[in-house]
């Protein structure tokens, strides 16, 4: 009788674990992977270097969606090219690069600092690094190259000889991330740096003693960036940021004020930021132009005979930053870095893309039949008209106005339902504190700006819904522009009247929260929302209550959704589909209910557009869909 017992249960178990991974099996059939959106990298510094005597290529640090993953050396004479794969794996790429004297490729990012030998096509030498990124290099006259690192302020050397790696430790600390935007050396071995962008900072570093001097008074000390660089004369020179301020001569880290322009010109050094191009070739041809996304470069001599030279190279596809439903039932989305603007047509199962100039579109609506998006950076705003062909005239899309540094990076776009407005929030610019909005006017084509001061101070807008009233509802950040300070102690949800853009009613109904992500008003007239830490509320606009908080991230993972976070949409059925960063969640308006779909076979990045029961999402540069069982 034990023995059938035992048997009769282990049946049951093994039953029971067939079953659920039957189920499994079969929830893992709903999810499809459509492919790479834009099979495209981006340039993060490229530099004509020696592989051999008389022997040239342009040298590309390449980045997709994976991050720096190696460079291509091509042949300006016949395109052929060879790759060579970084020997670390990060998401992260370069922000600087430089070639030295003795014919080396450097950069330090991802928490590494390489060496990279053109002539052997190898990596020479690889650090580890506690600062995370250079944001400018430089190299000494002993050939001693120098990195300025974010976020920290890290100042390290590395001596080509002797192969010693030297890290200084911060020389500066705020609390806000350090940019060090320039670097130079002078004749006698001192070290300087440019600090932005909140503040900005002047500092010399001797690295004998490792003494560091503050080269301006904290009087001095105002946003945006100095000028710096090295002289022909082997001094620095440098100049703050306001219109008025005098040069300064810097030496033996000493400061002398100048009564007008530095004296000499500006020493060349093969260095620059993520955006590097040096192209001159020493026959006296140049590469004037580099197009990587598309795969081909332009070669001229004395600027008139150009000719037009192909190449290929390995790419994974660029990272995905947003996706949306468009008016003709396509699914819309932008890469960025580079920015390819695409759309995928479901039933053709194909990708078209196109080239957009810009960072990336972070978050795109439908207006009045046409798809709108907004661009990071400067929050540039787009049209584009489905079905019409762009001209040099008349391109599609096309550029409608820009919000500069008051609205930098995007975060929402919402098509008011007065049929006429798009409404764009964000962060603002570098080093800045408190974001703006856009409202722009597609019958007038006319656009307003307002800034943080007009709206909340030292907020951001991150969410914008529309009430049924056709009144506004916003959730805020307190996350400044990229390396500002952060000045609000937690984020608000407010109302705001429209289309006067009066706030009738602010509240940190989320004490200590520093971010609202998300907002959806529910069948129910209820506000629905997520903050950064996973945290579901519900909010009664009318009765300015909040009636529901439960944090859902113990239960289904980390929230997801990028710079401009647009996680869920409501279903026909009047249910909420939420995505997680490994799951996809079911949520019950007027019962708060929720339940976990499915878990995703993929990490979700961002998204997301519900079509015809599917639900598009992103992973790194990969299209997916989930199909929703009670929607078919």
């Amino acid at each position: 009788m034990k023995a059938l017992f035992t048997f009769l249960t282990l049946l049951c178990l093994f039953v029971f674990a067939e079953a659920e991974e039957i189920e499994a099996a079969n929830r893992a059939e709903l999810f499809t992977l459509h492919g790479v959106a834009a099979e495209v990298s981006r340039s993060r510094g490229a530099v004509v270097v020696e592989v051999g005597e008389g022997e040239h290529r342009l040298a590309v640090w390449l980045q997709d969606h994976r991050g720096g993953y190696g460079i291509v050396l091509i042949d300006p004479d016949d395109g052929e090219t060879s790759f060579h794969e970084m020997p670390f794996s990060t998401w992260d790429s370069p922000f600087a690069v430089l070639y030295s004297k003795q014919g080396y490729l450097y950069s330090l990012f991802g928490h590494h600092f390489v060496e990279f030998d053109p002539r052997s096509g190898e990596f020479t030498h690889v650090e580890s690094s506690d600062d995370r990124v250079a944001m400018w290099m430089t190299e000494g006259d002993d050939g001693v190259i120098w990195a300025g690192n974010y976020p920290d302020a890290h100042m390290v050397s590395f001596d080509p000889d002797t192969r010693e790696y030297t890290d200084y430790g911060p020389v500066n600390s705020e609390n806000w991330p350090q940019y060090p935007r320039a670097l130079a050396t002078d004749a006698s071995g001192w070290v300087y740096t440019m600090i932005g962008f909140t503040r900005n900072h002047l500092l010399a570093l001797e690295p004998r003693t490792g003494e560091v001097r503050e080269m301006v008074d904290e009087d001095d000390r105002v946003g945006g960036n100095v000028t710096l660089w090295r002289g022909k004369d082997g001094k620095v020179y440098a100049r703050m940021p306001e219109e008025e301020a005098p040069w300064l001569q810097l030496s033996d880290g000493r400061v002398t004020v100048l009564e007008g322009a530095p004296p000499v010109e500006r020493a060349r050094e093969i260095s620059d930021n993520q955006g590097a191009f040096f192209g001159e070739l020493p026959d006296g041809r140049e590469i004037t132009r580099l197009d990587l996304p598309e795969g081909w470069l332009e070669v001229s001599r004395d600027g008139e005979e150009t000719r037009r030279v192909d190449f290929d190279y390995p790419s994974d596809g660029s990272w995905i930053y947003t996706l949306a439903l468009g008016p003709d039932g396509r699914i819309y989305g932008s890469t960025g870095h580079p920015l390819r603007f695409f759309a995928y047509e479901p039933g053709r199962d194909s990708f078209w893309d196109t080239d957009v100039r810009g960072g990336h579109i972070n978050v795109m609506t439908v207006q009045a039949g046409k798809l709108y998006g907004a661009i990071y950076t400067q929050g540039v705003l787009i049209e584009y008209e489905p079905g019409r062909e762009g001209t040099a005239d008349a391109p599609n899309p096309r550029r409608l106005a820009s919000a500069g540094d008051i609205l930098l990076r995007p975060h929402d776009l919402l098509a008011h339902s007065d049929g006429r407005h798009v409404i764009q929030v964000g962060t603002p610019g570098y080093g800045r504190t408190g974001g703006g909005m856009m409202v722009y006017d597609a019958e007038s084509e006319e656009a307003e700006v307002y800034g943080h001061t007009d709206l909340i101070e030292h907020h951001s807008t991150k969410a914008l819904a529309e009430l049924p009233d056709g009144n506004l509802v916003g959730g805020t950040t307190t996350q400044p522009g990229t390396g500002g300070e952060r000045i609000a102690e937690e984020c608000l949800l407010y109302i705001m009247e429209w289309p006067s853009l009066e706030i009738v009613h602010k509240e940190a109904i989320l004490p200590g929260v520093q971010e609202i992500r998300e907002l959806l008003v529910g069948p129910d007239d209820l506000v629905y929302g997520l903050d950064n830490e996973g945290t579901f509320f519900v909010f009664d606009w009318r009765a300015r209550e909040l009636v529901h908080t439960e944090a859902l991230s113990p239960e289904y993972g980390r929230v997801t959704g990028g710079q401009a976070p647009r996680v869920w949409r409501l279903g026909p059925n009047g249910v909420i589909y939420a995505l997680f960063r490994e799951a996809v969640v079911r949520i019950e308006p007027g019962t708060f209910a929720h339940r976990k779909l499915a878990d995703t076979p993929v990490e979700v990045n961002c998204g997301v557009a519900l079509h015809r029961g599917r639900l598009y999402f992103t992973s790194g540069s990969h299209l997916w869909s989930y199909t929703i069982p009670e929607l078919q």
